[in-house]
């Protein structure tokens, strides 16, 4: 019998199939007292011992492995089913399902597989500890809540923090954040695991949300966005989706870009967030960099024709709604809202901007185009960037996806935009966007 072996023998195994020494030979009076050996015992005798060694060694082998198994759950079932304590010691994806021995075995099961999915991202991420964080919000109390969200503030360790509290699955929001690293990207710190919900830290924004800025009342004339400013919130959106869809392995959408889900730090840089809905799209498959579903998420007023009509996803998706968001910054308008005028019914900002060049004169384009644009930036823009601005946007919500720019090519124009922007008025106080929030 022949043992397939993977490794070199060992010494001792090359020892044991050594010829064997050959004994003296029996002095002729004695041979006829030693019974003869048969041929088959001498020759299968070193064979059985190294056959016992072999199989001696992969029992020992095997016994390990099952028992260094069985450790590792054991391991895995007593950290994971602590509820008083934070489940830090082990980033696991858990569930708000009821008690249930069913259920109990799933959230099992995705605690032992979260590791393997987000494995990468989670090396470069802080796991706090639960009790910690509690501490840092007042016990997550409506005090420390911006606005209406699940977002709290927070201090750890001196540093302003902003806690997101979700239920479910954060799996793709985890694994992308925790791997990208870009300006116009929202840092993410570190998570937690505790009650059912994943708590994530991230850097804070502290001028929030820009559609607060966009939209905000007669009463809140003093939060405007100048010129400038809204220039280049414009630029720095464009550089974080072209990193996404070009920088990224693989290439992501980040499929529900709004005013929203853009923060502005102290300077008034834009950041992008909220990823829950991100897909991962590679050009080099079967659909050619597309994708199709039935289950079609987002804003009214963002989402593209094909994406509605047919559940299309790809990276023009994104550049849809960025076209409707540079919509948002030229007119201070929602991308979708009633109009009293029609009976309640919804007008799009998108087919809004396209009536614009419809019919008239030039004059009556100008007369257009200034009705169009905030009125509460009282004229301090530039007419030739804004005409500029005007006609990317509506590249960019073309109704035919193909004829949409990249975002390669809409950061290219934007830079050029933005570099006219600033040297064009120097009664501006704030040429580069970065201080007071109006300009005068």
């Amino acid at each position: 019998m022949l043992v397939p072996l993977k490794d070199k023998p060992t010494s001792e195994i090359a020892f044991l199939l050594e010829p064997p020494t050959p004994s003296p030979s029996p002095a002729p009076s004695d041979l006829a007292s030693v019974p003869p050996a048969s041929s088959t015992e001498s020759r299968s005798g070193p064979r059985w011992r190294v056959i016992v060694g072999v199989a001696a060694g992969c029992s020992v082998l095997t016994l390990g492995s099952v028992h260094a198994l069985f450790l590792l759950c054991r391991w895995c079932r007593r950290h994971g089913d602590r509820g008083d304590r934070s489940k830090a010691t082990l980033p696991a994806v858990e569930h708000a399902v009821s008690d249930g021995p069913a259920k109990g075995a799933l959230t099992r099961v995705a605690s032992l597989m979260w590791p393997m999915v987000v494995r990468e991202a989670v090396g470069s991420l802080t796991v706090y500890d639960y009790g910690d964080l509690e501490r840092a919000t007042s016990g997550f109390s409506e005090e420390q809540c911006i606005g209406n969200s699940s977002v709290y503030r927070a201090v750890i360790n001196g540093s302003a923090v902003a806690v997101k509290r979700v239920p479910g699955d954060v799996g793709t929001e985890v694994t992308l954040l925790g791997r990208v690293n870009h300006s116009s990207l929202i840092r993410m710190s570190g998570l937690c695991m505790h009650g059912g919900y994943t708590y994530m830290a991230f850097e804070f924004a502290e001028n929030g949300a820009l559609s607060d800025w966009l939209h905000s009342g007669e009463e809140e004339e003093g939060r405007v966005l100048g010129w400038s400013q809204r220039v280049q919130v414009a630029l720095d959106v464009a550089g974080g989706l072209n990193y996404l869809h070009n920088y990224t392995d693989p290439p992501y959408v980040h499929k529900n870009l709004k005013g929203s889900n853009i923060l502005l730090d102290a300077c008034f840089r834009a950041k992008l967030s909220n990823f829950g809905l991100a897909l991962a799209i590679t050009a080099d498959d079967d659909r050619g960099g597309l994708w199709m579903t039935r289950h079609v998420v987002g804003t009214q007023g963002y989402l593209a024709p094909e994406y509605l009509e047919h559940g299309l996803i790809g990276s023009q998706l994104d550049v849809f709604a960025f076209g409707v968001l540079v919509l948002q910054l030229l007119s201070g308008k929602e991308a979708a809202r009633q109009d009293d005028d029609e009976n309640g019914k919804v007008v799009l900002l998108w087919e809004e901007a396209e009536r614009l060049g419809l019919g008239g004169g030039a004059g009556d384009l100008l007369d257009k185009v200034t009705a169009f644009v905030d009125g509460r930036l009282h004229g301090r823009y530039p007419l030739d960037v804004v005409f500029a601005m005007l006609a990317l946007a509506l590249r960019c919500v073309a109704r035919e996806p193909r004829t949409r720019p990249s975002m390669a090519e809409v950061l290219l124009s934007l830079s050029g935009m933005y570099n006219w922007t600033i040297n064009w008025d120097p009664r501006c106080p704030d040429p580069e966007g970065t201080g007071t929030p109006r300009e005068q």
